[in-house]
């Protein structure tokens, strides 16, 4: 392949990325002046399209995020303190130029020109969307921790009549919505077990219990409970839902023992099975 030959791919390449990159932009000004929104398509934070501000300074421009994103990260659980999370988030500080605001929680910039910091914007946005990935793997290690130590618990101390099934569901017309745990006792109506340690996954157990009453009648139904992986898991309204709806709703975070204690012992008032 000719140099000319490589030059001309390389700038169709290039146009073509520009033209893909430059179409996902929103750009605004700020209301009070001084400087820019600008929100990309290409990058996502939880959802939403990536935002930067392009803030100016006598002539020098920085960039910085809302200041929102590393609270809304500290409040879903990712702890920073620890090194291996202090670590990743400074690697991802240093590939976008940028460092923490500790008094505000902002992610800034240096100060540069007008130019370098449009050059830096793809890489910023790209940080933000990474950071954010943060919460994700979080949640994901979390969840699993928290499964695996519960069946193991459960497994450990559960009377040697119990089966348990784990992701099953706990009636036939509930197979769309399995739960985490299945209880089985000889002669009794199935207990389901949800593990949530997310509204949503709340929300499934709440999906279920409403989905078995429509199905069958009281006393033949299947059990759904939920245990809580902590006290604030949820909204206070999805919590409260939860406490009323279901046949049980446990909290495991700060009494382990008795938590799991408890979901075994509401095997004892089950219902007998049709």
């Amino acid at each position: 392949m000719s140099v000319e030959t490589e030059h001309s791919e390389a700038d169709k390449i290039r146009e073509t990325l520009c033209g893909s990159f430059c179409s996902s932009l929103d750009i605004q000004p700020l209301p009070l002046g001084g400087g820019f929104s600008i929100g990309s398509s290409a990058f996502h934070v939880w959802g939403d399209n990536a935002r930067a501000y392009l803030i100016e300074n006598e002539g020098r421009y920085a960039l910085r995020d809302a200041g929102l994103l590393l609270p809304d990260l500290i409040a879903s659980g990712v702890d920073f303190s620890s090194d291996t999370r202090k670590q990743a988030l400074e690697v991802l500080l240093e590939e976008m130029c940028a460092k923490l605001n500790e008094s505000e929680y902002e992610i800034v910039t240096g100060e540069m020109s007008l130019d370098e910091a449009i050059a830096s914007l793809p890489k910023f946005l790209v940080g933000l969307a990474r950071i954010a990935d943060l919460a994700l793997q979080n949640t994901e290690r979390t969840a699993s921790t928290f499964k695996e130590d519960v069946t193991r618990m459960l497994r450990e101390r559960k009377p040697d009549d119990i089966q348990l099934l784990e992701s099953a569901p706990v009636a036939s017309f509930l197979h769309d919505i399995p739960a985490d745990i299945v209880l089985k006792k000889p002669g009794r109506v199935p207990f389901g077990l949800w593990l949530a340690n997310t509204e949503r996954s709340l929300f499934w157990a709440l999906l279920a219990v409403s989905e078995a009453r429509s199905h069958a009648n009281e006393a033949s139904r299947p059990r759904i409970a939920a245990l809580l992986e902590g006290p604030k898991v949820g909204s206070d309204k999805t919590r409260t839902m939860a406490a009323n709806r279901l046949d049980a709703l446990r909290i495991y975070e700060g009494d382990k023992d008795e938590a799991i204690e408890s979901v075994l012992r509401s095997l004892d008032n089950l219902p007998e099975a049709a």
